[in-house]
């Protein structure tokens, strides 16, 4: 997580741009399933409100599917990980448990 900071942190604006979060999230949970390492743990949505986040899509996507992957990895079996997310003021929290 440091070094996606890091990273993060030396990118211009330009670089950024505004992105759809039930969108990241979707592409996330099915790179996720598409590794197929855990069958026997089922990944939920629970949608949240139409919300939008400034960001580099790759660093994103990357640390979504490092959360979902460890959620997944740690679940037992017939376990079911959610992923969630909430509009707070000027934030966005998106939320991955086990």
């Amino acid at each position: 997580m440091l070094e996606l900071a890091a990273i993060e942190r030396r990118r211009t604006l330009e670089e950024r741009m505004p992105l759809p979060v039930a969108a990241l999230v979707a592409d996330a949970v099915q790179a996720a399933r598409d590794e197929g390492r855990r069958p026997d743990v089922a990944i939920e949505v629970v949608p949240g409100p139409a919300a939008r986040v400034e960001g580099d899509r790759l660093l994103l996507h990357g640390a979504l599917v490092n959360l979902l992957d460890n959620a997944i990895d740690f679940s037992p079996a017939g376990g079911t990980v959610r992923v969630a997310w909430r509009l707070d003021a000027a934030h966005v929290e998106i939320t991955v448990r086990d």
